[in-house]
């Protein structure tokens, strides 16, 4: 089965999760992004005074608590939806894995559009921005590979 084909039969299916996907990943997303512009508004503050208070410093971890989460969020849903993916074309792995890459498609778009408009209004760095893309890319660019291996002892064996 082809990757055309295996979108065609499962339509209903790739439609329903591939929204799904990008949403929770666009809300996670979002939520970074607020959380790293809320602290860069909140550095300018602590930058005025002339030194930190116990409260300020459990701000601070706070916010860097919070940003770990989602970024740790980022992968759970990443592999999750890999698995979902892989189960569901069990016959057909390589399948599974393109259409997880497609499926990923639309958020990495949102990520460099975001990351190259924000900084030119915002304070926000443009790595601060990306480090979604830096978290995942890894994780579906192996995905990839062992698709093509895959395909490549498919065809040896038959």
């Amino acid at each position: 089965m082809t990757l055309f084909a295996a979108m065609k039969q499962d339509k209903v299916f790739y439609s329903i999760f591939s929204v799904i996907y990008t949403l929770v990943m666009l809300i996670a997303y979002s939520r970074y992004v607020w959380i790293d512009h809320h602290r860069m508004e909140m550095s300018t503050y602590w930058l005025q005074k002339s030194s930190l208070s116990p409260a300020d410093l459990v701000i601070i971890k706070h916010y860097g608590n919070l940003s770990t989460n989602l970024e740790k969020l980022f992968l759970v849903a990443l592999l999750t939806a890999l698995l979902i993916l892989l189960i569901r074309y069990r016959q057909n792995k390589a399948a599974g894995l393109w259409l997880f890459s497609l499926a990923n498609l639309p958020f990495y778009l949102a990520v460099i559009t975001t990351s190259l408009i924000l900084p030119h209004t915002t304070r926000l760095a443009p790595g601060n921005l990306q480090q979604p893309l830096f978290l995942t890319v890894p994780y579906i660019s192996l995905a990839l590979v062992w698709s093509g291996w895959i395909q490549l002892r498919r065809r040896k064996v038959g």
